[in-house]
């Protein structure tokens, strides 16, 4: 017979620390090497603007470090107090020399006068929005189930970033929002389209690679995909920087077809869970064995 040791209570808090670390460092890291974060060019000339898509991505990164390091750390030692989230948080600010050293290499900065500074920024208001929606999902539902409807979340987003990073943009493309290189009336439209199919995408693979029927799971994706790019252009607006001259934030622009997609997406899942469960309650259970 074995006896389960419980494990210390520094354990978890540990473990947070060091995924949050892990998590944050590589991400940044992936970022700079594939393009989402870009501080080697010139910020002006028209381009002064672009400096908001690297304060959201940056802050994003940080955010979503804090929030899979924190839910991890709570499914591996089933811990259900603040320090996890807390230790996660600080640990994935230790990438803030990374970030600001990478920010003072911008050239011919406008929209801020501290690009350091402002990268600072990105990386505190991403580990603190983390912290909040670490205990938002915890609260939601357990460990099991928000892990993973954290990481789809995460990694519908991150594949957006990449492709959008790719796509030689005209316009700063806003996460989950994609601005490729069209004629400009239809560039706007694009934009409005891909956010408006930002939240059932994340809630068809969450269905798909989970196979859940909770509601709550199914909450836990969208706080993760539409809700954490909501979260991030509305905290982009009180703690970036404004654009310039007579440009409005592309984020704003977004937001809305951003909200009414995912609302939809995961109203519709919430309905067929709900069916779908109701459907298995009331089917009768069967019984073996025949009368002689």
């Amino acid at each position: 017979m074995s006896v389960h040791r419980a494990r210390p209570r520094w354990f978890a808090p540990l473990v947070a620390a060091a995924l949050g670390a892990a998590l944050a460092w590589a991400q940044v890291a992936a970022a700079l090497g594939v393009g989402v974060l870009d501080f080697t060019r010139r910020f002006d000339a028209g381009s002064d603007n672009d400096w908001l898509l690297n304060f959201r991505n940056l802050l994003w990164l940080c955010m979503t470090a804090v929030v899979l390091a924190a839910l991890a750390a709570r499914l591996i030692n089933d811990e259900r107090t603040w320090r996890p989230v807390v230790a996660a948080a600080l640990g994935a600010a230790t990438v803030l020399p990374l970030a600001m050293a990478q920010a003072a290499r911008a050239q011919h900065l406008n929209l801020v006068g501290d690009a350091s500074g402002s990268a600072a920024q990105a990386v505190i208001t991403g580990v603190v929005l983390g912290a909040a929606l670490s205990v938002l999902a915890a609260r939601l539902a357990s460990g099991r189930a928000s892990t993973p409807g954290v990481a789809v979340g995460t990694a519908v987003v991150g594949t957006l970033l990449v492709v959008g990073a790719s796509a030689s943009a005209i316009d700063p493309p806003v996460l989950g929002a994609l601005d490729l290189p069209l004629d400009y009336g239809a560039r706007n439209d694009l934009s409005l389209v891909s956010a408006l199919l930002l939240g059932p995408v994340t809630a068809a693979l969450a269905c798909l690679f989970g196979r859940w029927e909770s509601v709550r799971a199914l909450l836990v994706a969208g706080l993760a995909g539409v809700g954490g790019v909501t979260a991030v252009i509305v905290a982009t607006l009180f703690t970036g920087p404004g654009p310039s001259g007579d440009h409005s934030d592309l984020g704003l622009v977004v937001l809305g077809p951003l909200l009414v997609g995912g609302a939809a997406a995961y109203g519709l899942l919430t309905v067929v869970a709900r069916h779908r469960r109701s459907r298995t309650a009331d089917v009768p259970v069967s019984t073996t064995g025949s009368a002689s």
